[in-house]
């Protein structure tokens, strides 16, 4: 380069924080992931990034958001967490100790401690600052904002419930990038536990089309020793653990301690059966409606060998008629009481999110009866069951 165009030592922290230019701040291992978010294909909006474990992903998500936030005037970069505690507890320290090197009075930690400013021109009256949010997805973070959401990084899918997940990404974040000329939605995370969790059955596929995931595993993760990559091994008792395979992998796998049934294996679950003389049968029902599927099942519990029997089953199709289901059931209840005269259906269990289907089914012309199942704690009763 020319004389003129020769940067001093001293001003050189200054020049790539006014720019935006923060590839300095990052560790090795975190180049790739910042040059792929830098080639994000045309049309894109939401991008993911499977990261594992020990890659430093928030300390990156940090990096990248003050990055676009320099480079973005007058706009709202949005840092969402599982909630905004645990966001705020994560992320401001690292915000803390990135930004010592920032020219005072570019970035800001305003009173309320989940917002920042970015005076670009260090002016602090300045009207078309940069803010930095920190919220959750437990609540409506983007209604915070008062200007346009340029990004959105979203931490740890691992630690969000499906149904915040799906009401925050359909409601609130989403509906927040309506107004943003190339606004982005960066999924920086490592797998739920769930492999029905929304992220995976419905986010994934559709980043996998448009060719907007990107995955890192711990093979990636040049900064790691042999001895550091090791105790990542003991502390999940091995490679070909689930914790493994899922933290450190970024393998779909389902874990045993959230779910009530175990992965299917024909092997293992179907087998012989000699109904007992005495049992209790049970008629569940998951209503699906008309976006999912129904499913019908008559089950017991066999006490002698402890396990749980599915006798018989009916599935239907998202958006079949009520009238249809019940008595497909109904005829599956009769086809069991018709095999010994002392059976009986003991209970049923009908699990509809609408109160009114409910009370649709119990009432004539259905004179379907059975009982809600109680959900006031769902770990709870899945820890109970396991036990």
């Amino acid at each position: 380069p020319s004389s003129d165009e020769m940067i001093p030592l001293k001003h050189l922290y200054e020049v790539l924080w006014r720019r935006g230019d923060l590839e300095f701040l990052l560790w090795a291992q975190q180049q790739p992931i910042w040059d792929k978010l830098m080639h994000i294909p045309e049309g894109v909006v939401e991008f993911i990034v499977l990261c594992a474990r020990q890659f430093g992903k928030s300390t990156f998500g940090v990096i990248y958001a003050l990055s676009q936030a320099l480079k973005h005037r007058d706009s709202c970069i949005l840092i969402i967490g599982p909630d905004t505690k645990q966001c705020k507890d994560i992320i401001l320290p690292k915000m803390r100790f990135l930004t010592k090197t920032a020219p005072p009075g570019l970035i800001k930690q305003m009173k309320a401690e989940n917002r920042f400013h970015v005076y670009h021109d260090l002016d602090p009256k300045a009207s078309d600052f940069t803010e930095i949010i920190l919220g959750g997805m437990n609540e409506n973070s983007s209604s915070q904002r008062g200007k346009t959401v340029q990004l959105i990084m979203i931490e740890e899918i691992a630690d969000v419930p499906e149904d915040h997940f799906k009401e925050s990404m359909e409601q609130d974040l989403g509906p927040a990038l309506t107004h943003s000329q190339g606004g982005k939605i960066i999924f920086l995370t490592t797998l739920p536990g769930v492999p029905d969790h929304p992220f995976i059955t419905e986010s994934m596929p559709k980043a996998e089309l448009a060719k907007a995931i990107s995955i890192f595993t711990i093979d990636d993760n040049i900064a790691l020793s042999p001895a550091q990559y090791q105790a990542c091994v003991d502390r999940c008792n091995g490679k070909d653990t689930l914790a493994f395979q899922r933290e450190y992998m970024c393998v779909v796998v389902r874990d045993r301690n959230m779910v009530v049934l175990p992965d299917w294996d024909e092997k293992l679950n179907v087998m012989e059966v000699l109904l007992p003389d005495y049992l209790h049968m049970h008629t569940t029902i998951d209503w699906g409606g008309v976006r999912d599927k129904t499913c019908a099942i008559l089950h017991f519990y066999d006490y002698l060998n402890d396990i749980d029997i599915f006798w018989d089953e009916r599935v239907f199709l998202p958006n079949t008629p009520s009238s249809i289901i019940i008595e497909e059931t109904k005829s599956m209840e009769r086809d069991f009481l018709a095999l010994r005269q002392t059976h009986q259906i003991n209970s049923r269990f009908i699990d509809a999110p609408h109160q009114s289907v409910y009370v649709d089914w119990i009432q004539p012309p259905y004179d379907f009866i059975g009982s809600i199942p109680t959900k006031t704690d769902w770990k709870s009763s899945v820890n109970s069951l396991n036990n």
